[in-house]
């Protein structure tokens, strides 16, 4: 009988015991013990260290309840490393999670966010958190961010209207897409280095979409801008005179680059307009776009009847040509 006893074990009443009491490597067995009684008199113990916390929280077998537990000892989650494990663990309850955020830094969240076993739906709440903080960073925090953060940071820095520093740091970011560079290059950016940075890039600076964003933003570069509309379609082009956001003086150039082409519509390489150039074309195109003013309903009952338009007889319509 004794020997049977001693196969079995301690019983629960002395692991909880040694659990409470427990100090330097006597704490490593029961940090992995799957009885709850024997884990909430664990977290009881004064004795425990930081590391054993954190490898305690790395657990992903662990009870929900014992979450509120650790996140309601005020000398746990005065420790940075013990507060950012806590908010890796998928475990956590999302009351929980949520309170924890505002506790973190910008870079914390991302050092959370990037960790494999945090849901994808946390990401997310994660990056729109950073997001939203993004307008009162300074720029180093800014650049760090830059490098490592996921896509709804990356957006919120584009639209930022980010210096070419920053711009450095955020073009060769694997997050990064056309569709995000688009958005920002449209959305306002006014720094010519971070324009000329996208416009002279060797992978971003060949995207189609991308290169008609910077010929309608006023301020890329008059050399980037006439080297790109130089290389556009005649349908581009076309579709930036359509935009009405486009500045007169990009008007004038887009017409002045499709009156030299010929028939077939083929960009030819063209020697870029001066500005003095461009400055005659705005007042010629002033005087040929000078709108009429248009007949109003009171005008077109006073008209006499000979000044009224008639419809053509047959005899007065012009032949098709055969």
């Amino acid at each position: 009988m004794a020997d049977r006893n001693q196969e079995a074990g301690p019983s629960i009443d002395e692991l909880v015991r040694r659990a409470r009491t427990a100090q330097g490597d006597e704490v490593g067995p029961i940090l992995h013990h799957r009885n709850e009684e024997v884990l909430f008199a664990l977290l009881e113990n004064p004795h425990l260290r930081e590391l054993q916390i954190i490898r305690f929280l790395q657990r992903r077998d662990l009870p929900q309840r014992i979450f509120p537990k650790i996140a309601g000892n005020k000398d746990w989650m005065a420790k940075k490393s013990v507060r950012i494990a806590l908010a890796k663990n998928p475990k956590v309850p999302r009351y929980v999670w949520n309170a924890l955020l505002p506790r973190f830094l910008p870079m914390e969240l991302v050092q959370i966010a990037s960790d494999p076993f945090v849901g994808a739906d946390r990401r997310i709440y994660i990056d729109r958190a950073v997001a939203e903080r993004v307008p009162m960073l300074p720029l180093g925090t800014k650049m760090n961010l830059a490098r490592r953060a996921g896509p709804g940071v990356l957006e919120a820095l584009l639209l930022d209207n980010p210096p070419p520093k920053l711009m450095e740091s955020l073009l060769p970011n694997k997050s990064m897409t056309e569709h995000m560079l688009v958005r920002g290059v449209g959305a306002g950016m006014r720094h010519e280095g971070s324009l000329a940075l996208i416009a002279a890039h060797p992978e971003w600076g060949k995207r189609q979409h991308l290169r008609r964003a910077l010929a309608k933003n006023p301020a890329t570069l008059h050399g980037h801008r006439a080297r790109i509309i130089a290389e556009m379609t005649a349908y581009e082009l076309r579709e930036v005179l359509i935009d009405c956001s486009s500045h007169r003086h990009i008007i004038v150039m887009v017409e002045e680059e499709l009156d030299s082409r010929p028939g077939d519509g083929r960009s030819k390489p063209k020697r870029p307009m001066s500005r003095e150039e461009i400055e005659a074309a705005l007042k010629d195109l002033k005087k040929r776009r000078k709108p009429a003013r248009k007949k109003s309903a009171a005008d077109i009952r006073g008209a006499s009847a000979d000044e009224l338009p008639r419809p053509q007889s047959e005899e007065e319509q012009p032949c098709e040509e055969s």
